[in-house]
């Protein structure tokens, strides 16, 4: 009897000390696997913390193009109604008083930023683009409109991009998106083979002035039959905006970046309305005061009033009527309101 009691307590000490070294496994692999989720997601903060800080110098640095290399990562973009974001490996950051255009996703070590400036008729913002080396734009000839020589002669040549002629076919070069850029309302999506059609998009400029300054833009892509499929229509008021079609990843993020854009002029339409009634109070000689009102004054309020309706045509045409009046404020030696 007492051999058979001393037999069970070696046996319960043993299961004891096998659930005891168990648990403490347990605790170092959890430990562990701990650690190494918040080793990784200080990193991700500390890239996060880097590309932020890249994204807000390209910003504001105007007309400059940047090539950043990092650890591979992956930048999704997010534009909604009075908010805008972008997260690096999952990490969020809040960029609402940025105007960006970029793609949806970018993967990859190397980003490519540039920045030009939105002006109507005074500067307003910079604007920023964001892609990267796997990202492919492809600008179709016109020899009937200089719309595509001016932007593919601009297009910053470290930039993956080639220019074609009409009737092209496309080669698979493994990249993770392309774009088109023609100006041909009719092109069909010809040229372009199955295995890349889904990723896809083409851009289709329209300007009656056959030039870059004002126009409509369309987005299309291919559906799930491979045919070319309209996704809608927007407007560009300038250079900056008609790359910004090009740099967006579809209608709905361009029409979003625009209407933060347009948020952004009313605001400082407005603080250009207040100098200019100050400076017409101030002046004392009448052609200045004739000049502030209502060619500079009234026009401003308009363009807010443009804004208000999105008539973005007649945004561009008072920009031009407001920019002949600073010129001549100038020329009668009043104060300029920009």
């Amino acid at each position: 009897m007492f051999f058979q009691k001393r037999a069970f307590t070696i046996q319960f000490s043993w299961i004891f000390i096998l659930i005891v070294g168990f648990m403490v496994m347990l605790f170092v692999i959890t430990s562990i696997s701990k650690q190494g989720e918040v080793s990784t997601s200080d990193v991700n903060v500390e890239i996060l913390q880097n590309v932020d800080s890249i994204i807000s110098t390209s910003w504001q640095s105007v007309n400059t193009f940047k090539i950043v290399n990092t650890p591979k990562i992956t930048i999704e973009y997010i534009c909604e109604d009075n908010y805008s974001a972008y997260s690096v490996n999952s990490k969020l950051r809040r960029v609402d008083d940025l105007i960006i255009f970029a793609p949806k996703q970018i993967d990859g070590k190397k980003i490519f930023t540039w920045s030009k400036e939105y002006k109507m008729p005074m500067k307003i913002v910079n604007v920023l683009y964001l892609t990267n080396e796997k990202h492919k734009y492809i600008f179709v000839n016109s020899s009937t409109n200089n719309v595509m020589r001016f932007l593919s002669s601009n297009f910053p040549e470290n930039m993956t991009f080639e220019t074609v002629n009409p009737g092209f076919d496309l080669e698979d070069g493994n990249f993770d998106m392309y774009t088109i850029i023609s100006t041909d309302e009719d092109y069909n999506g010809a040229g372009v083979p199955a295995s890349i059609r889904k990723k896809t998009k083409v851009v289709i400029i329209n300007t009656s002035s056959g030039n870059y300054q004002n126009g409509n833009v369309s987005f299309y892509s291919f559906n799930n039959e491979g045919l070319l499929e309209f996704d809608g229509e927007g407007v560009y008021l300038d250079e900056s905006t008609l790359y910004g079609a090009i740099f967006s990843s579809g209608i709905s993020d361009y029409e979003c970046t625009i209407d933060k854009l347009m948020r952004k002029s009313k605001n400082l339409y407005q603080i250009y309305h207040n100098v200019a009634e100050k400076e017409r109070d101030a002046s004392s000689k009448a052609i200045c005061i004739s000049a502030y009102y209502p060619a500079v004054i009234d026009m401003l309020v308009y363009l807010n009033d443009s804004i208000d309706a999105r008539n973005y045509e007649e945004i561009v045409m008072a920009g031009y009527s407001l920019d002949g009046s600073n010129k001549n404020l100038r020329k009668y030696g009043c104060p300029l309101i920009y």
